[in-house]
């Protein structure tokens, strides 16, 4: 495609439709009521056989091979305490400081009391 030129779907077609790979307007969603419930009826599955996969983790836990005592040893862990916190370091360019900057001109404005309830 030249530089500049707009892909032939893009946009709307030539009968009015929406073309294809742009079904929604801005701001519109493709699943209003969001993704459907089958994670509750799998958690509610899973956790009926919780007791029993505890109960195979120590067993692991006890088991001689030291791969299998690792694992299992961190998953009762995780469930037990919850997964430890991870550090994050943030930088900014070349490692250095990170720079924030906002402006905040109609806050300002309305704290100073100037175009109050304006915009």
């Amino acid at each position: 495609m030249a530089k500049g030129k707009v892909a032939a779907n893009s946009g709307k077609q030539q009968d009015g439709r929406r073309a294809p790979g742009r079904p929604f307007k801005p701001g519109q969603s493709g699943n209003p009521s969001g993704r459907p419930k089958v994670e509750g009826f799998i958690r509610e599955l899973a956790q009926r056989h919780g007791p029993e996969a505890l109960q195979t983790l120590v067993e692991l836990l006890r088991s001689g091979k030291e791969p299998i005592r690792l694992g299992a040893a961190e998953a009762l862990l995780n469930r037990g305490y919850g997964r430890p916190a991870q550090a994050v370091e943030l930088a900014g360019p070349d490692g250095g400081s990170l720079v924030f900057s906002f402006t905040l001109d109609k806050a300002n404005a309305r704290i100073d009391g100037d175009d109050a309830g304006d915009g």
